[in-house]
C-alpha cells in the first residue's frame, strides 16, 4: 500500500472545497437565472390574481349589501324575524363593516334601532 503524504491530503481537501464552492456558485447562478427568466411570467400572473381578488372583493361587498338591504326591508315592512335570522343579520352586518361598508345601510340600521324594530 502506498503512503499518503500531507501534500496529497492537502490537494484532496483543496479539490473538495473547490468542488463545493463551485456547486454553491452554480446553484446560486441557476436560481438567479431562473428567477429572471420567470419574472415576467410571474408578474403577469400576479397582476391577474390581483384583478381576480379585487373582483371577488367587489362581489362580496355587493352580495353583502343585497342581503342586508333585503333583510332590513323585510324587517321594516313588519315581517316576523326569528333569532337565527337576526343572528345571521348581525354577522353579515359586522362583515359589511369590516370590508368597508358604510352609508345608507348604517342609517337604516340606526333608524330601525330607534324605532325598536331591531
Amino acid at each position: 500500500m502506498e503512503q499518503i503524504t500531507i501534500g496529497q491530503i492537502g490537494l484532496a481537501v483543496t479539490f473538495i472545497v473547490g468542488l463545493i464552492a463551485g456547486i454553491t456558485a452554480l446553484t446560486k447562478n441557476i436560481k438567479k437565472w431562473l428567477s429572471l427568466a420567470f419574472k415576467e411570467d410571474f408578474d403577469g400572473l400576479n397582476k391577474k390574481i390581483d384583478k381576480v381578488q379585487k373582483r371577488v372583493d367587489e362581489v362580496d361587498l355587493a352580495h353583502t349589501k343585497n342581503y342586508l338591504v333585503g333583510f332590513l326591508s323585510d324587517l321594516d315592512q313588519g315581517r316576523e324575524i326569528d333569532d337565527i335570522e337576526l343572528e345571521r343579520f348581525w354577522e353579515q352586518f359586522q362583515h359589511y363593516e369590516t370590508i368597508g361598508g358604510n352609508s345608507y345601510i348604517h342609517r337604516k340600521v340606526e333608524q330601525l334601532k330607534t324605532e325598536g324594530k331591531l
